[in-house]
């Protein structure tokens, strides 16, 4: 329980939630850890906030040219010496047993990664709700954990935050740079290849739901070509691993994409753009199967048939509804 932990803590733009952060970890009930401050190439004071908490030599302030969340944290990692890592962002905050339970837990259990609850949090630092990963601590398969990720809130097991992972993980595993939602893209080769991961029910992380942040902000081209992207990505990991169910449900899940992307974003989406939609639905859709109910099946059908007769149905069945 004194192994050096590395924590990195990326930041952009955020001096109203910088402080608080680093406040957090520097009232760690673990104490052997160092906090790398990896400055994305920050416009506003965040600096100036930052530097101060170096006084405290476990923190080190790192500058770099923007490249994104995914190149800072893999700077982060260059740059980490601990035997193990977790990723904090710069604009969330944990509780002071955060680092402590989760490397007991990793330690206790023999593991290389460790999850644990958190709390979702607005902006004025008010706790709102619980996700919970787990009803009591213990141990889980990385692959069961993979089909929970399809579950309504399954982004708990997708997100890095809320984690502490072995160092030796990162060396055959990088962030993908240049990409929203990267964590999506890191998530699935991550879990995969891990049969033991400790999961630890207290929720020791506050994610911080913000305006401005990329969960929040609208959608746009670049977003809606990323998330297709890691959807795609997905499909064909499984495939090449042959993980039935696994890719059963990536393919469900890009379909439901491709029609919402359809429904709802249109207006980002060129001729050209709805046609390789089209497509690709037709290509990966599974129109009958065992455990499919009948809503599913004709939904599935007409967007056989046109993604765009679909959009019309369900502008009609919402019209319906709203009289």
């Amino acid at each position: 329980m004194n192994k050096l932990v590395s924590i990195i803590v990326p930041v952009y733009n955020i001096e109203s939630y910088i402080g608080a952060c680093l406040e957090s970890l520097q009232h760690q009930t673990y104490q052997n850890i160092e906090v790398l401050i990896i400055d994305d190439g920050s416009r506003d004071n965040s600096k100036e906030i930052c530097i101060p908490y170096t006084q405290d030599k476990r923190f080190r302030y790192i500058y770099k040219e923007n490249g994104g969340l995914s190149d800072a944290r893999n700077v982060g990692v260059q740059h980490a010496q601990g035997e193990y890592i977790a990723f904090v962002d710069g604009d969330d905050t944990v509780e002071p047993q955060f680092i402590e339970k989760l490397v007991y837990s990793i330690e206790k259990n023999n593991t290389d990664i460790a999850i644990c609850s958190f709390y979702i949090t607005n902006s004025a630092y008010q706790d709102e709700s619980i996700v919970s990963v787990c009803d009591a601590d213990g141990i889980e398969n990385g692959r069961e954990l993979l089909k929970k990720v399809f579950d309504k809130d399954g982004y708990k097991f997708v997100v890095v935050w809320n984690k502490l992972y072995r160092r030796k993980i990162f060396d055959t595993l990088t962030f993908v740079v240049g990409k929203l939602h990267e964590d999506e893209y890191f998530n699935f080769e991550l879990l995969y290849n891990f049969t033991s991961v400790s999961v630890v029910s207290d929720p020791l992380y506050h994610y911080v739901q913000r305006s401005g942040s990329i969960v929040h902000s609208a959608m746009t081209k670049k977003r809606l070509e990323d998330q297709r992207g890691f959807l795609k990505s997905r499909i064909a990991f499984y495939e090449k691993h042959n993980e039935k169910e696994l890719l059963y449900l990536s393919k469900k899940t890009y379909n439901g994409w491709l029609i919402c992307a359809i429904v709802y974003h249109t207006s980002l989406l060129s001729k050209n753009d709805q046609k390789v939609y089209q497509k690709e639905f037709r290509k990966y859709v599974l129109l009958f199967t065992y455990n499919q109910n009948i809503i599913l099946i004709i939904r599935n059908v007409v967007g056989y048939i046109s993604l765009k007769l679909l959009h019309m149905v369900i502008k009609l069945k919402t019209l319906m509804i709203a009289k």
